[in-house]
């Protein structure tokens, strides 16, 4: 599959690309309901929050809003928000009764792509071995336009270090998925093509777990 990210004087998505990760977070993301359960400081850069989604807990750290009003919304009775994602905004969070809007920026275990692809899954046309190679696809776009969108978050072009580290990273990357093609090659069967669509999501997926990481500060 053609890569989304391309690069010149710097990574930009091709209209082309976006289109396939709105389509693909549109149809198969459904906002998640939790609650707000811990606000914890310190706050650099952005305060640490723990928000319960079904049995599951998790932390993240923020931006967009400051440790008080954090303080605040802990202390209302109904703490209980929804967990959102676009493409200009990532992933954000709306806490119900105030309606106040506050992003995440920390690496999530549970992520809405994760969410998309689970949801993708379910679907009858995911139950086949094909379905779920497309759906894949449409992982790997939307986790490549998350990796573009938090790469110009953190300076893209205009932060010479990380643009060569990732540049470099591409580099990898391409070479990573030239061997996972050639390695399916020798292979019979539709299920190796699921297989590597798995590991190509992954390699994407890890990327934007360490980019993610320098959100926390260190």
């Amino acid at each position: 599959m053609k890569s989304i990210l391309i690069f010149t004087a710097f990574i930009f998505l091709s209209i082309n690309a976006l289109a396939n990760e709105e389509s693909f977070m549109g149809e198969f993301y459904d906002r998640q309901d939790g609650n707000l359960i811990n606000v914890m400081a310190p706050c650099d850069p952005g305060c640490y929050v723990e928000i319960k989604i079904g049995n599951d807990v998790f932390s993240s750290t923020t931006s967009g809003i400051g440790l008080e009003r954090l303080y605040d919304l802990e202390d209302e009775k109904d703490s209980s928000i929804t967990l959102n994602y676009s493409f200009e905004k990532g992933i954000y969070v709306v806490h119900s009764s105030t309606k106040t809007i506050f992003s995440l920026n920390g690496k999530l275990d549970n992520h809405p792509i994760d969410f998309a692809l689970n949801n993708c899954y379910s679907k009858p046309s995911g139950l086949t071995t094909m379905g779920m190679v497309a759906c894949l696809r449409g992982a790997e776009e939307a986790w490549d336009a998350e990796l573009n969108r938090i790469y110009k978050d953190l300076g893209g072009a205009n932060n010479p270090p990380l643009k060569s580290t990732q540049l470099a990273w591409i580099s990898f990357r391409d070479a990573q998925f030239s061997w996972f093609n050639s390695w399916l090659s020798s292979k019979q069967g539709s299920k190796w093509s699921y297989g590597i669509g798995e590991r190509r999501v992954l390699l994407i997926r890890q990327q934007v777990d360490h980019l993610q990481s320098f959100y926390a500060g260190y």
